[in-house]
């Protein structure tokens, strides 16, 4: 495969992998968002029952008869649901910036096995290492690694 097939197909799969990693970021912090609006709504309109009793007339049928809920009991079981929205809410959020982080951990990663696994159309050990050094140059790989690799393709000449 030529140079620029080989790119082009690094490319792609670095494209596909990042265009899915941002399709689950935008559901889960939209669906972040939504909780926790929601919970925020629900708990800060749960007042309602106390001051106007007559909106919240809730009955529970127990034993063959209907007995009228407290208002007391309603506030507090809105601000309960409220508050496991909006926790609920939160917890999708931070979900949604740890993948973000990750996602650049995991980009880094896919370059550096597409670079091991895509090697240049020579095996000429020059192109090689300046494959191995743009890599170091990028920041894509630590000095470790790219030590490593360099006494790798060194050995593996001789």
């Amino acid at each position: 495969m030529s140079d620029t097939g080989t790119n082009l197909v690094k490319l792609l799969v670095r494209g596909m992998v990042g265009l899915l990693v941002l399709w689950v970021m935008l559901l889960l912090g939209v669906t972040g968002f939504s909780l926790a609006l929601a919970g925020g709504l629900v708990t800060a309109l749960s007042w309602i029952p106390i001051v106007y009793p007559e909106l919240a007339q809730l009955s529970v049928y127990i034993d063959g008869v209907y007995v009228l809920v407290d208002p007391a009991v309603i506030v507090v079981l809105l601000i309960f649901i409220g508050v496991a929205l909006l926790t609920l809410g939160f917890a999708f959020i931070a979900l949604t910036v740890t993948i973000g982080k990750k996602a650049v951990v995991w980009d880094k990663k896919i370059i550096v096995y597409m670079s091991q696994t895509f090697v240049p159309s020579s095996n000429n050990r020059l192109v090689q290492l300046e494959r191995l050094a743009t890599l170091y140059d990028k920041g894509f790989i630590s000095e470790e690694e790219f030590q490593q690799e360099k006494a790798n393709l060194i050995s593996q000449s001789k």
